[in-house]
């Protein structure tokens, strides 16, 4: 069977490593870390307020594009392969470090299984996300298999992804079924404890990454490519709009566009990434490369920081800060100590693996 020059170019595409990629989810982590140091509530702070509209969600998009859910197979022994050894045991050794580390040097508490128990099933801070991420890859790989047959598959799974993201992220909705008791106090409990520790509004972003995935393994990512400087511009619009609602207070536009903005920001991303983008920034490319350990553990070096200095102060920033170069310098020098690579950053190699078939094919 002879291969024809299209599909032989969209295999060449297939096999190709994506640097963009790994360049915004480094900067994204950047973010991340950026909106973790500085102190004050969400709302209160121009900063953390812009960085938390959009960081997230375009990064759960990148990695739902990164998913290619026509490949991915629903059984237990190969999502235990794959993601108990990349997310779930990394995670939990997080879980666990972050619990004895909290108890132990910053609050000085007495351990306790009921407490540590309670850190698997709400995780400190920032650990929601590996949670959530797993939770969006279970929920796709499900509703796949159910769905895959049906020519509407893709706007089932939006309207999925919309139906969660407007239950779980308007407070509004929240507020309505508590005045109205509409759901027992256990069960509202429990809806918080999901809405705050899994997050499913994000679900949408991961939908929204998987689709355009979808569309460039059927060589059709083109029809939304064209339409990029379009894409930008609005994603500049709705930013615009995401600063001045910093003046002007409303819980119902801020979640609109929180829940909006993120998309023609990854339709972008991603049109550059497979357009060939030569760009590289080899920090931003380690740190998009091994985002897990190192967004495991940058909230460290700031709980350190905190902990010694006001925080604030521009000692708390500075130690803050080279807490975090001082993390990448040791995740770029254990990766190369098997155990660790493996175990504690969650990582195969793949990236290294594909990069020799890389150079093996030319």
């Amino acid at each position: 069977m002879t291969v024809t020059a299209p599909q032989s170019a969209l295999v060449k595409a297939q096999n190709k490593h994506w640097y963009f990629l790994d360049i915004m989810k480094g900067f994204l982590l950047v973010l991340v870390f950026v909106g973790h140091l500085i102190p004050g509530e969400v709302t209160e702070q121009p900063v953390r307020y812009l960085i938390y509209s959009f960081h997230m969600p375009l990064f759960i998009g990148i990695s739902g594009f990164l998913f290619n859910i026509e490949r991915q197979q629903l059984t237990v022994k190969s999502f235990v392969q794959k993601y108990a050894k990349r997310l779930i045991l990394p995670w939990f050794i997080a879980v666990t470090f972050y619990y004895l580390y909290n108890n132990l040097v910053i609050n000085h508490k007495a351990l306790s299984v009921k407490r540590f128990l309670h850190n698997i099933y709400s995780p400190y801070y920032h650990l929601w996300y590996v949670l959530g991420a797993v939770g969006y890859i279970v929920a796709s790989l499900v509703l796949w298999q159910v769905i895959k047959k049906l020519r509407c598959k893709w706007c089932i799974l939006f309207a999925i992804g919309i139906f969660f993201a407007i239950v779980s992220r308007y407070q509004i909705m929240l507020n309505f079924v508590t005045e109205h008791n509409i759901i027992s106090g256990k069960l509202l409990s429990a809806y918080k404890m999901l809405r705050i520790d899994f997050k499913p509004f994000n679900y949408l972003m991961f939908v929204c990454g998987m689709y355009l995935r979808n569309l460039f393994e059927h060589g059709k990512l083109q029809k939304v490519t064209r339409f990029t400087p379009l894409f930008a511009v609005l994603s500049a619009v709705l930013f615009a709009a995401d600063i001045m609602l910093l003046f002007r207070k409303s819980e119902f536009w801020s979640d609109a566009i929180y829940l909006t903005m993120s998309i023609p920001f990854l339709a972008v991303t991603v049109a550059i990434a497979v357009s060939g983008s030569k760009l590289r920034i080899k920090p931003l490319e380690f740190i998009g490369q091994y985002s897990l350990p190192i967004y495991l553990y940058h909230v460290v070096g700031i709980r350190f920081a905190y902990k010694i200095f006001e925080r604030g102060s521009l000692n708390y920033y500075i130690v803050a800060c080279a807490s975090f170069v001082v993390l990448c310098i040791a995740v770029y020098l254990l990766k190369n100590v098997p155990f660790v690579n493996k175990v504690i950053f969650g990582s195969t190699n793949s990236f290294l693996q594909k990069k020799n078939k890389e150079k093996s094919a030319d």
